[in-house]
């Protein structure tokens, strides 16, 4: 006696949509937070952690200046800029002349420069 074949058991469609938007709503919301977390670490330069040591401005490079905070790519080229044009700042308020840095940007970054020559061993 040859039993029938029952085919598997087809989900309502409403249960299939709901799976799918489910689905949808969790990778999305894992892509979001994954980019998320990379633009936080990569465009906020202010979430970047501080420099340990002092950054001599007046031999710092690009990569060394954009370590401090409050610093980008533009800003540290204007300050290498302005070192190549007016000479190695003598005192910090020197960097006020710098395009694009003021006194809140000079305030946050006092902590972590060093202006003249470097100290003894």
């Amino acid at each position: 006696m040859d039993l029938p074949i029952r085919p598997a058991p087809v989900p309502p469609a409403s249960r299939l949509w709901r799976l799918a938007v489910v689905w949808l709503a969790v990778t999305g919301w894992a892509a979001v937070r994954g980019f998320a977390a990379f633009a936080d670490a990569t465009l906020r330069p202010e979430r970047r952690a501080p420099v340990a040591v002092r950054v001599p401005l007046d031999r710092a490079s690009l990569a060394e200046l954009r370590l401090l905070p409050g610093i980008g790519p533009e800003r540290a080229e204007a300050i290498v800029l302005h070192r190549v044009r007016a000479g190695p700042p003598a005192r910090l308020e020197d960097l006020l002349e710098v395009p694009g840095i003021g006194s809140r940007t000079l305030a946050a970054i006092a902590p972590y420069v060093r202006v003249g020559p470097a100290p003894p061993p």
